[in-house]
């Protein structure tokens, strides 16, 4: 008598063959180096490929205690930090330093000034016009630049003076020139990064809002320039891939 297997028995079948291919499709170069190895079973070789895959994105978990200790990232942070080997070689570290680069490649910094300009003014500033401040340009970046590397919010340079120092070369700054910062941790996989990066306009409306939403007072603004940056960070990295978003707004109380 011929034995008939039940419908679901093939669909397990499948689902196993399936399995498999996907998996061979995607780790291709790792099951072939198991598979070459000789004086293995093909038990040793199934549980050795296993533990290979399982291993690919499974980070070691006596990594933890010792990475825990060494995290010094935590909003707000006004100390400068240098991160140590153990953190900028650390997977998920890697991970969140290439997603910034990508949010930084596809930011258009003078798109983002446009639009931010064009959003306070259609939000913010209904009563007179706010206008951009290219030539505060290079001040905020080298302000963008420290707070960035060092990964720390205040409203001193990396050397400990005041910020006004990075805006030499304009007449009365130390009275003229104010600066606004903010920062956003997020995670590397947050559908944030990519959409800010490709529009200026959305990211735009988003700083705007962080910068004048809870507060009336602009400080006699009358122009303005913001720049962005993203980097690697060891907030949560425990357990976690963060990116750091750095954002400098410089203004002048002062009309041209």
């Amino acid at each position: 008598m011929k034995k008939h297997f039940p419908l679901s028995f093939y669909f397990k079948i499948l689902f196993i063959v399936l399995g498999f291919g996907t998996a061979y499709y995607c780790h291709e170069e790792v099951i072939d180096q198991v598979l070459s190895q000789e004086g293995l079973s093909t038990f040793q070789r199934l549980s050795k490929i296993s533990k290979e895959l399982i291993g690919i994105e499974k980070l070691p978990d006596e990594e933890s205690p010792d990475i825990i200790n060494q995290i010094q990232s935590y909003p707000g942070n006004k100390q400068p930090i240098q991160y140590p080997p153990a953190i900028v070689e650390h997977p998920r570290f890697i991970k969140s330093q290439q997603k910034a680069d990508l949010f930084n490649d596809q930011l258009d910094i003078s798109e983002l000034n446009r639009s931010f300009v064009e959003e306070v003014n259609r939000a913010y500033f209904t009563q007179r016009t706010v206008f951009p401040a290219p030539y505060l340009s290079n001040g905020n970046l080298l302000r963008l630049e420290e707070l960035n590397d060092y990964a720390y919010l205040d409203s001193k340079t990396i050397d400990g003076v005041n910020f006004r120092e990075r805006f030499y070369g304009i007449e009365d700054n130390q009275y003229r020139i104010g600066e606004n910062l903010y920062e956003v941790f997020i995670s590397s996989d947050d559908i944030h990064l990519d959409t800010w990066s490709k529009d200026e306009a959305v990211f735009a409306q988003y700083l705007a809002e962080a910068f004048f939403e809870q507060t009336e007072d602009f400080y006699d603004m009358k122009r303005v320039y913001l720049s962005a940056k993203a980097s690697a960070t060891d907030f949560r990295l425990d357990d976690s891939s963060y990116v750091r978003i750095v954002v400098v707004l410089n203004f002048d109380t002062q009309k041209l």
